[in-house]
C-alpha cells in the first residue's frame, strides 16, 4: 500500500504493540489460572513490564507528526525490545537463538499464549489467543 500510494502524497505505516496494559488484556489475565502466563509475558519484555496505551498513542501520533513525514511503509513495533519469537512462541527465523534469548532454567512457553498482533503476515488490531505447544526457551 505505501508504494500504490505513495505518488498521491499519503503515507502507510503500522504500530505493532506488544502486550499492553488495558482492561481488554487485563481480562484475559486475571482469569483462573493465567497469573504464571502474565509473569511469563512480563518476563520477556526486556523493560520488564508492561506496555502503556499512552506510549502507543504516542507512536502512532509520530508517525502521524511533520518529524515522520519522510517515512512510509514502516511497521514501527512496540515491544519492549521482546524478540518476535518469545511473543508468538515461533522459532527465530535464523535457528538460533540469538544473544537475548537465554533460557529460563525450568521454564517453557505457555501452551496458551498471546500472540502480538503486528508481524509482516498479519496485522490484526487486537491480540489474538492462540493454542501452540510449549516450547522451551
Amino acid at each position: 500500500m505505501a508504494i500504490d500510494y505513495a505518488g498521491r502524497g499519503i503515507r502507510v505505516n503500522a504500530v505493532c504493540p506488544g502486550f499492553i496494559d488495558t482492561p481488554m488484556l487485563a481480562g484475559i489475565f486475571k482469569a483462573p489460572g493465567m497469573e504464571d502466563t502474565l509473569a511469563d509475558v512480563v518476563a520477556h519484555h526486556k523493560l520488564g513490564r508492561l506496555g502503556r496505551p499512552e506510549e502507543i498513542a504516542a507512536a502512532a501520533a509520530f508517525l502521524l507528526s511533520e518529524d515522520a513525514s519522510f517515512i512510509t511503509g514502516h511497521a514501527l513495533r512496540s515491544t519492549a525490545g521482546t524478540p518476535r519469537a518469545a511473543i508468538t512462541g515461533s522459532p527465530p527465523s535464523s535457528g538460533s537463538p540469538g544473544p537475548n534469548r537465554r533460557p529460563r532454567p525450568g521454564r517453557a512457553l505457555p501452551a496458551r499464549s498471546l500472540r502480538a498482533p503486528c508481524s509482516t503476515q498479519d496485522q490484526a488490531p487486537a491480540p489474538v489467543v492462540e493454542d501452540h505447544p510449549a516450547e522451551p526457551l
